[in-house]
């Protein structure tokens, strides 16, 4: 007489190794829902010399930093900013001026000059 056992299912390495791999993209695709929310900076020496005001020497007028720091856990696509002197936020990457796939009617922009790093900024920072 034969006997059956049954086993349980298992999930290969394979499938466990490629269901892995799309956990962490979805995580890491950020959607971004909180774009626009704030967020805080860490307060160490070298994110306040990124986001700190200087003075332009031509017309002795205050400039507005923009910073960005990624790895800030408050947001979902992980990066927070601040835009010309603005309160930090939540953002997320975008691919440059012409780029229009910001959330809300956000705009894209290249907060370090000459880094080609571009950021969505909050529709009403524009003009800053």
């Amino acid at each position: 007489m034969r006997t059956r056992t049954h086993t349980s299912p298992r999930i290969k390495p394979l499938g466990l190794f490629l269901l892995g791999l799309l956990a962490m993209g979805l995580a890491a695709s950020g959607c971004g829902d909180d774009f626009g929310t704030e967020c805080s900076l860490p307060d160490n020496d070298a994110v306040r010399a990124a986001c700190r005001s200087a003075v332009d020497e031509t017309t002795n007028e205050e400039e507005q930093s923009s910073c960005v720091v990624e790895n800030i856990v408050e947001c979902d696509a992980r990066i927070c900013a601040r835009y010309r002197g603005s309160q930090p936020f939540c953002t997320v990457r975008c691919d440059g001026p012409s780029d229009t796939s910001c959330p809300q009617s956000a705009f894209c922009a290249e907060f370090v000059i000459g880094t080609g790093n571009y950021y969505c900024v909050k529709s009403e920072l524009e003009g800053r």
